[in-house]
């Protein structure tokens, strides 16, 4: 994964299937800026004040949709 220093990074650190929640957060410039953990299908989160749906969790992948401007 890239990270760059000026630009947002999502890092997803725990898919559980069994549970269907999902754990990751956002780093801006190296700077923590959001720590989601047992997100599920359906929820809501913010990075960088734009609203996402969690929409699909598999083995390796979180899905979201944009849901805000």
């Amino acid at each position: 994964m890239k990270s760059f220093s000026t630009g947002l990074s999502i890092t997803i650190s725990y898919i559980d299937t069994d549970t269907q929640t999902a754990g990751f957060g956002a780093n801006c410039a190296a700077i923590p800026a959001a720590v989601y953990k047992d997100v599920r299908v359906g929820d809501t989160v913010e990075f960088a004040g734009v609203l996402f749906t969690v929409s699909d969790l598999s083995d390796d992948v979180v899905r979201m949709k944009r849901t805000s401007a």
